[in-house]
């Protein structure tokens, strides 16, 4: 993995880590006491999912040969399988019992991470 890769990885995994402190500090007023464990693994659920999808998007973009003409095939295939994957986790946490809600603001966590990453003034990744 490139450098300025695994800095966009670590950098916005910092900020989503510190995103998901304060939704969990936020849900502790707002559920139960029973639940704020779950709670706060739901977030991370959501959070590792999202950062699991980056990776893919990452994995699949580098996989790209630049010199031949595009694939829309392969493009589609990436998507799909992404969002089987998000379907897939995210249904199992559900199943398990981990509140919905919860995963949801992990992955709006993660995206919020990448998105200040990207707003702080880093330069652009290629």
């Amino acid at each position: 993995m490139p450098k300025e890769v695994r800095t966009l990885f670590l950098q916005s995994a910092k900020t989503t880590l510190v995103l998901c402190i304060v939704c969990s500090a936020i849900g502790c007023f707002l559920v139960p006491s029973d639940q704020r464990v779950k709670m706060a693994l739901s977030l991370l659920v959501g959070a590792g999912t999202a950062f699991l999808s980056l990776y893919m998007i990452w994995n699949s973009a580098r996989s790209l040969d630049p010199n031949a003409a595009p694939k829309r095939s392969a493009g589609v295939y990436a998507y799909i399988v992404r969002y089987l994957m998000y379907a897939l986790v995210l249904g199992a946490g559900a199943w398990s019992g981990l509140p919905i809600v919860g995963m949801l603001v992990g992955v709006i966590a993660q995206k919020a991470g990448l998105v200040w990453y990207a707003r702080s003034g880093r330069k652009e990744i290629q």
